[in-house]
């Protein structure tokens, strides 16, 4: 155990690679474990802390959220950014007072993975936190905002949002808003959606959304969804479409039950 944990911390990247196979491998869940996977995202070579950042999401369990919470602490801003992540994913309420107070941080990307980590764990009472990051300077930080009101479904904002939507010129923003309306009850913006996938520049995530739309569908219109989709990405180019094909292989696959 030692010696992978030693190996996991190595300045190596191949020593630290094998050790990181190695204990997803074995399933090693301690608490040595993780905070070595933590300590590993701090080295720039990115094959190294997206191999850190991956073995965490599947070894890192409720147990860890205590030295998660301890490490958004940390002064290295893909620590705190992928510690957010994965406290949303175990929606660890006992962190949103400590997440919240990151909203601030001068950082865009460790508050975007804030916002989108508070909606994941979905409790109200960062709902006014999420409400002043609505006037974020970073149109990203915005929409993941958007996004965690959505989530945690708090209809009291669509008045604010559809104000927002009336001034924004940005696609990207309208194309979270038109989602978190929709998920708030506005079964209108589902047309703006569509438009994203089949005209904009956006067409990414707007095939994540309606994968997640078009779960609430009757049967017989999730499957008319779904061979529209699957259609819609058989005549898109590889080699310049990879991530829309990507993301729309995806949202068939949960149209079809077999994706979460």
């Amino acid at each position: 155990m030692k010696k992978i944990s030693s190996g996991i911390r190595s300045r190596d990247l191949q020593t630290r690679l094998q050790a990181i196979n190695e204990a997803v491998a074995g399933d090693m869940r301690n608490t040595e474990i993780i905070e070595s996977l933590i300590s590993a995202l701090k080295y720039k070579q990115p094959e190294g802390w997206l191999a850190a950042g991956e073995a965490l999401e599947k070894l890192a369990g409720p147990e860890a959220v205590p030295v998660l919470i301890k490490k958004l602490e940390s002064s290295n801003p893909k620590i705190i950014e992928i510690c957010a992540e994965l406290l949303g994913l175990l929606r660890a309420e006992n962190a949103v007072e400590k997440l919240t107070l990151l909203l601030k941080d001068k950082r865009n990307m460790v508050r975007a993975n804030v916002a989108e980590s508070l909606g994941r764990i979905g409790c109200k009472e960062s709902v006014p936190h999420l409400l002043e990051v609505l006037d974020d300077s970073d149109f990203i930080v915005q929409g993941l905002a958007v996004d965690a009101l959505g989530w945690i479904g708090e209809t009291s904002v669509k008045d604010r949002l559809n104000d927002m939507k009336s001034m924004t010129d940005n696609d990207w923003l309208n194309l979270h808003l038109s989602n978190t309306l929709y998920l708030l009850g506005d079964k209108t913006q589902y047309d703006n959606i569509r438009k994203h996938l089949f005209e904009g520049e956006w067409a990414a995530p707007a095939a994540q959304m309606i994968g997640y739309i078009g779960l609430d569908f009757p049967e017989h219109e999730r499957a008319e969804l779904r061979d529209e989709l699957e259609k819609y990405r058989e005549s898109l180019n590889a080699a310049d479409y990879s991530g829309v094909i990507e993301c729309l292989g995806e949202a068939i696959d949960r149209l079809r039950g077999i994706r979460k």
